[in-house]
């Protein structure tokens, strides 16, 4: 009886240390990306800053590339033409060899580009004339749910962020411990020229992943960041959309691009 009660006690144990071990915790939000915290579902990603003022989402597409495919960009070098350089080299003819091997060996100067962020989804929080206190930023590795919690006088404010992979999008859930209390600006800091609009208790935003550096080409990409408050109201401010008084409030977020992915896999099969 006692090894079997020595047992069930070392059990519990392990589960509260496997616990502690897949929770990282913070007591400070992010100042720099490498300092972060991500969440992602294969598709979308988005790496979590926590600020108590104003909090940053820097948001990721698995598609979003510049440049553009070229099955031509490569040209195969075949037995044919191997056989011509070597014969130059063997007729000591070095620099008719050399000629036909960067011709035929080099690939045509075409970009094929790089994949490139989105930019920052920027949520800006009234936090009153109250000191902040309290404040904890979690990643939960067993959950993959982010959180911030922190406290404004009498308040506390809890932020959490998923990456769905069923939904296919990135959601923020905004809570606060009284009604009413819940007050913030949303809007988007990209680093692509995108057109952003609002539309309802939406912001819409589509442009194209123009890289000169890169050549001609790149995706053209859309995205909309949802706002469904509850209780309170809901503005547009310009680009940005206003939450006003809210209980609560939930944010979806999701990016497409027209990117030809000839690799995917068939739903079907």
């Amino acid at each position: 009886m006692k090894k079997i009660l020595i047992a069930v006690i070392g059990v519990f144990a392990l589960q509260n240390l496997w616990a502690a071990e897949t929770r990282l915790r913070y007591d400070r939000p992010a100042e720099k990306w490498m300092e972060a915290v991500p969440i992602g579902n294969g598709r979308l990603s988005g790496m979590i800053y926590g600020g108590v003022k104003t909090d940053r989402i820097a948001l990721n597409e698995i598609s979003m590339w510049s440049g553009q495919p070229d099955s031509t960009s490569n040209n195969l070098c075949g037995a044919d033409r191997l056989a011509e350089m070597r014969g130059h080299f063997f007729n000591n003819e070095p620099e008719k060899g050399d000629s036909l091997g960067w011709k035929y060996l080099n690939g045509r100067m075409t970009s094929f580009g790089t994949h490139v962020p989105v930019g920052d989804l920027v949520l800006e929080m009234n936090t009153g004339k109250n000191a902040v206190s309290g404040y904890s930023r979690c990643l939960d590795l067993a959950d993959a749910v982010t959180s911030v919690t922190y406290d404004s006088g009498d308040v506390t404010y809890t932020r959490e962020y998923i990456a769905s992979f069923p939904t296919q999008v990135i959601a923020v859930r905004l809570t606060s411990s009284e009604k009413g209390m819940l007050t913030f600006a949303i809007g988007l800091d990209l680093l692509r020229s995108a057109d952003i609009h609002t539309s309802g208790d939406c912001l819409r935003f589509g442009g194209k992943v123009d890289f000169p550096l890169h050549g001609p080409g790149g995706v053209n990409f859309v995205g909309m960041v949802k706002i469904i408050p509850e209780g309170g109201k809901i503005v547009a401010e310009g680009n940005r959309m206003r939450v006003e008084s809210a209980d609560a409030a939930t944010i979806l977020v999701d990016i497409r691009t027209d990117y030809n992915n000839k690799d995917s896999v068939d739903d079907k099969n």
